[in-house]
């Protein structure tokens, strides 16, 4: 907090107020950032549930199922967890809530027209990875 000139009277500085979000749009995206999270979630979860269907239309194995949900899950939560949390740093994290929320979209939508386990392994672990806030 920067005071003004007049320090007996303790106010702030009037450019130094304006450069916070008003609380209104700090609920209004925080909800919005809440709601992304939720839909996250559940986009991770729905691959358990849809087990039996992928296992017969990509012809999937009960091992490559659990790599999927398992392993791939770790690695690409290890390998882009900690330059994701360094950018969020020291760079602009609305930019990167950007990215990642339109990655996660391109990603889902990739693992809906996947046609084989890898192409679902790729475009599932992308979108799981870029949609986790850091």
């Amino acid at each position: 907090m920067v005071l003004n000139s007049d320090a007996k009277s303790g106010s702030v500085d009037a450019s130094q107020e304006s450069a916070y979000p008003s609380p209104r749009y700090a609920w209004y995206v925080l909800g919005v950032l809440t709601l992304v999270y939720i839909f996250s979630f559940l986009d991770r979860q729905i691959l358990n549930l849809l087990v039996a269907p992928i296992r017969r239309d990509l012809h999937v194995t009960d091992t490559q199922i659990s790599l999927l949900s398992g392993f791939t899950f770790a690695i690409f939560y290890v390998a882009f967890g900690i330059p994701l949390g360094r950018d969020a740093d020291s760079r602009n994290r609305t930019r990167l809530i950007t990215s990642g929320f339109a990655a996660w979209s391109l990603f889902t939508a990739a693992c809906g027209m996947a046609g084989s386990f890898g192409q679902l392994s790729l475009s599932c672990e992308w979108a799981w990875a870029s949609a986790k806030p850091r």
